[in-house]
């Protein structure tokens, strides 16, 4: 299993890229993320366990630590906090000490806490769900569907076209984008031209999101050409049971192109 990581902070001094530099030459693959739920929320999905790196403002990001423990919660991540004392002691007002897999004292043995991270991942069986990258700039949509859909899928938010193409620039390429159709800035269908036009992302299956359902509507969503396209009236329901045959489609086809 690859072993991949999200490295959480705000801090970017010494210690912490010695800290960075020392997984990856073990073979980590690490993900840098800030101590905020929504940069968390964006790149929490392939990442199997959560290093807090944590400095003097562990009060100060209270929601974030409370949003990584119910992801973590629902997920199965595991979760491992890095600190002096009194950091560990104010984290331990919204993380308890029983959902850590390990805690290290600052400063540490790299080495003995480099092999018993790398014990962690032996615990996991392999993750066969999809990834969705979900595009919206309606918060309130974007994670109700969200949240709706990480029982069965690898799920990462994006709230802007300009979001979601950073994600794909730095980010293990999606199996299916979500993306609203009707945006302020940049809209679907110019989100939808740049993946198509960059080589690295041309072949993601994107399915268009949109909340009109008139005729008119419905043929310019379908000029430009996505892999389908969904109403946003749907239920969950409605809208994971299209997922679920969508893919069982694209298997068939991807077997069908190799011969099978």
């Amino acid at each position: 299993m690859e072993r991949r990581l999200l490295l959480i902070s705000d801090e970017n001094g010494f210690l912490l890229k010695s800290i960075r530099m020392n997984f990856i030459r073990q073979g980590f693959v690490v993900t840098d993320a800030r101590a905020s739920s929504k940069d968390i929320e964006l790149k929490q999905s392939q990442n199997a366990v959560f290093f807090l790196f944590l400095d003097a403002e562990v009060n100060a990001n209270a929601m974030a630590w409370r949003y990584i423990r119910s992801l973590c919660e629902r997920n199965e991540k595991k979760l491992i906090a890095y600190g002096s004392q009194e950091e560990l002691d104010n984290l331990a007002r919204y993380i308890p000490e029983e959902d850590l897999s390990f805690k290290y004292l600052r400063p540490t043995d790299m080495r003995k806490m480099t092999t018993e991270i790398e014990s962690l991942y032996s615990g996991f069986g392999v993750d066969n769900r999809k990834n969705i990258l979900l595009v919206d700039d309606d918060p309130t949509y974007l994670h109700m569907l969200g949240g709706a859909l990480l029982d069965a899928y690898n799920v990462s938010m994006a709230k802007s076209g300009e979001q979601a193409l950073s994600y794909l620039e730095s980010n293990t390429m999606p199996d299916l984008i979500l993306l609203d159709y009707e945006m302020p800035g940049m809209s679907g269908t110019e989100v939808l031209d740049k993946i198509r036009n960059n080589r690295r992302t041309e072949d993601i299956p994107v399915v268009f999101l949109t909340g009109k359902n008139d005729s008119d509507t419905v043929m310019q969503v379908l000029s430009k050409r996505p892999d389908g396209y969904l109403l946003k009236t749907s239920s969950v329901q409605q809208i994971t049971d299209y997922l679920t045959q969508f893919f069982i489609k694209l298997a068939k086809a991807d077997e069908t192109r190799r011969g099978y």
